[in-house]
């Protein structure tokens, strides 16, 4: 593999799956090689380490376990949005695949951060309204900035993970998704639904596809 100068960088879901150990023997050290001369790609290497580290520290934490069943579903809605992306060109921008982790990790910060968070910016603006989040594009797709979220984190190495969200989770956030909500207003119910993570790690925003 040669220099930067002379090809285009690493895309951003090979340095994915290399910090996964994905990769086969004789591309992992193409990956290697590469990075110990180009500065770009070794940079953004490291920051999505940190981001992975990040995330898997917090499943380590919380001692979460999969059933079999919960564990084949995941892999199915991965696999399916794994294809989709490829199929779709322009989008390198946009990490879809994730190893097991990160995405097991995605569907925990998502209930754990979302709703104290939540709590917290509208016990400082005084009301729900006051702080009902705004939305933006990323990829083609509309998310609902969650209301915590730091507007000044770059999207460019973001990742999305598609799993089923409770729809209490969404309630207790102030986001209320129409006509989505008026189906499922039982507090067990869960929507599909595309959870946009930064580059810190946490969940920045969400897309809702489908309900349960």
């Amino acid at each position: 593999m040669k220099g930067c100068e002379e090809v285009s960088h690493l895309p951003s879901a090979l340095l994915i799956k290399a910090i996964d150990e994905e990769l086969p023997g004789g591309e992992a050290q193409e990956v290697e090689s590469h990075l110990a001369t180009c500065d770009s790609c070794r940079r953004r290497y490291q920051a999505l380490r940190q981001v992975s580290g990040r995330i898997e520290s917090a499943v380590a934490a919380r001692q979460v376990e999969l059933s079999s069943e919960q564990r084949t579903r995941l892999e199915t809605e991965l696999d399916a949005r794994e294809l989709a992306a490829r199929a779709k060109p322009g989008a390198s921008h946009v990490v879809r695949r994730l190893s097991w982790a990160v995405a097991i990790a995605a569907a925990l910060a998502f209930l754990l951060l979302v709703a104290p968070q939540w709590r917290q910016s509208v016990k400082r603006t005084g009301s729900a309204a006051a702080a009902q989040p705004s939305a933006f594009e990323v990829d083609g797709e509309s998310f609902v900035a969650l209301p915590y979220s730091n507007p000044d984190l770059p999207l460019n190495t973001s990742h999305i993970v598609q799993m089923q969200v409770p729809v209490q989770s969404l309630a207790d956030a102030g986001i209320v998704f129409e006509p989505i909500s008026n189906e499922v207003a039982a507090q067990d119910r869960s929507v599909l639904a595309d959870v946009l993570l930064g580059m810190d790690g946490r969940p920045v925003g969400i897309h809702v596809l489908a309900s349960e």
